[in-house]
């Protein structure tokens, strides 16, 4: 007798559904039919539970792997711009903790969890960190932003009492 995966129990649907990537593939998974949206829509409820009970708790582990020499990797930094297409997340600029600001882009692919430098045309935008980053029509929009040092300088005068 032959066992089709649509003759597995529900609980079991989700335990396999729960090994797959949370992004884009098991996103896709929601499409196949009734039953798998449920389920999908189940694991993905679950995770986010999950994860804000291990924020809460403090439960979360971060482990630092040991990175290969010859993978290209982002460097360590904050206030940088992220924002997600298609099965990639994109991240832009931030700065050190010295506050030296970066221009450089950077592309994570979420499946294999892998980092690239993409290749890009014309000008690259000045070295910022907090700038808004979003997906517009197959692009990457970047607006605003601060700078160290700032090129517009705050300017303070003194106001005499009277």
């Amino acid at each position: 007798m032959q066992c089709k995966i649509n003759d597995l129990p529900d609980e079991l649907l989700e335990y396999i559904l729960s090994l797959i990537p949370p992004y884009k593939d098991l996103q896709e998974c929601r499409l196949v039919c009734k039953r798998w949206y449920r389920a999908t829509k189940n694991v993905i409820e679950h995770n986010k539970a999950h994860f804000q009970k291990s924020v809460a708790f403090g439960s979360l582990l971060w482990n630092s792997l040991p990175s290969m020499h010859w993978i290209s990797t982002i460097g360590k930094r904050h206030s940088h711009s992220a924002c997600i297409y298609d099965n990639s997340m994109y991240v832009f600029g931030g700065c050190t903790a010295a506050w030296t600001t970066f221009n450089d882009l950077w592309q994570l692919d979420l499946s294999t969890r892998t980092w690239v430098r993409p290749i890009t045309m014309g000008n690259y935008p000045s070295p910022k960190a907090c700038a808004t980053m979003l997906y517009y029509k197959t692009n990457l929009i970047l607006f605003g932003g601060w700078s160290h040092p700032s090129p517009y300088p705050l300017h303070q005068v003194p106001i005499p009492k009277n």
